[in-house]
């Protein structure tokens, strides 16, 4: 059987992508073919349709098709670490976009347990950490020591963050131990465990890495699970 990787991939790392080509006479069976490609990005929101804008993807670059939408993405030690969602351009120019294995395999888990997903609810309001620091030239540049992750603009009254302690300027940076690189791959996280699960949130306030444990609850209001509210 499968086994699933939480983790990103490392961009530019190879992985494959292992699709079915139907059979060339109508009574064959399909054939499994193996694509290898570079990844290009992981654990960001891509846009490129309604899912892959609120939750993280990893981008590869492999000739798949829509045809091969569902087939799984394999890291280098076997693992399932994504679905393909969607595929951009044609060729080898292809870009391929999988969804995180972790978020397929909990939403999964829960529609065959109860029929459906109830994403729990964390009370927060974020935005994407900014990796980058001002010189005192002016210029932006990256910082290989900023930090990426989810920043906190807001935190709701009577929410599990608040209980938890976590307050506005914190930058949540991962839950469960598993890496957050921003406020899709936070949803991406915590999208399939439902009110009453308990998970360890890692973060940095101030320069310190500190960790809180939160018990999601239930929503509370209107669509506290859209938008930039986990």
């Amino acid at each position: 059987p499968a086994t699933f990787d939480s983790e990103d991939l490392p961009v530019g790392a190879v992985a494959v992508a292992a699709a079915l080509t139907p059979g060339s006479a109508p009574d064959a069976s399909p054939s499994s073919t193996v694509y290898a490609g570079t990844v290009l990005s992981t654990g960001q929101a891509l846009g490129a349709n309604a899912v892959t804008a609120d939750f993280s993807a990893t981008a590869v670059e492999a000739p798949l098709s829509d045809d091969d939408l569902g087939c799984p993405l394999i890291d280098r030690n076997g693992q399932v670490s994504g679905m393909l969602e969607m595929t951009k351009g044609k060729g080898a120019s292809t870009t391929a976009v999988f969804l995180p294995a972790d978020l397929v395999l909990g939403v999964t888990r829960q529609i065959v347990s109860s029929g459906t997903v109830e994403p729990g609810w964390l009370g927060v309001e974020t935005t994407d950490a900014d990796p980058t620091t001002l010189t005192p030239s002016g210029t932006v540049v990256t910082s290989a020591s900023a930090t990426d992750g989810a920043r906190l603009v807001a935190v709701d009254d009577d929410s599990p963050a608040a209980y938890a302690g976590l307050d506005p300027g914190d930058i949540i940076t991962g839950v469960d131990g598993h890496q957050v690189h921003s406020t899709a791959e936070l949803r991406s996280r915590i999208y399939a465990d439902p009110a009453g699960t308990d998970l360890a949130i890692t973060f940095e306030r101030g320069g310190a890495t500190m960790t809180t444990w939160v018990v999601l609850a239930e929503p509370d209001g209107d669509d506290p699970g859209g938008g930039s509210s986990p």
